[in-house]
């Protein structure tokens, strides 16, 4: 249950902050999107994603709690991501691309995830 807390508060207060980041500051966000619109970027970032979604999911792979099946099932799709970008970084591209034309669907997604951290940092804390 430990684990639990601290990867909910960990992963919960990352979502929040960054998110809420850049959706006040939208340049910083552009920026970084474009940084990743270049195929090196995405398998370099691939490589070090995989690295860190092989940890999340062979340290943390709990199937009891309502929260710790969150927490697996998040660490999986960081991972499936990861692959992603190493085996097919050219889908990620565009997807980037067409992210940074459709500003509703990154603003969507920004708040899609202050959802889902805001659900994790205060569950994590209220445990």
């Amino acid at each position: 249950m430990a684990s639990t807390i601290f990867f909910a508060r960990f992963i919960g207060l990352i979502l929040v902050v960054t998110s809420l980041a850049f959706l006040y500051n939208r340049k910083g966000l552009d920026l970084i999107l474009g940084f990743n619109e270049n195929i090196l970027t995405v398998l370099t970032e691939g490589m070090v994603d995989v690295v860190l979604g092989l940890w999340l999911v062979l340290r943390y792979n709990v199937w009891v709690s309502n929260l710790g099946i969150c927490i697996t099932i998040l660490g999986g799709l960081f991972l499936i991501i990861a692959l992603v970008s190493l085996f097919s970084p050219d889908r990620i591209v565009k997807f980037i691309k067409n992210l940074r034309k459709d500003k509703t669907l990154e603003t969507t997604i920004l708040i899609v995830v202050l959802i889902v951290g805001l659900y994790f940092a205060y569950t994590g804390f209220n445990l």
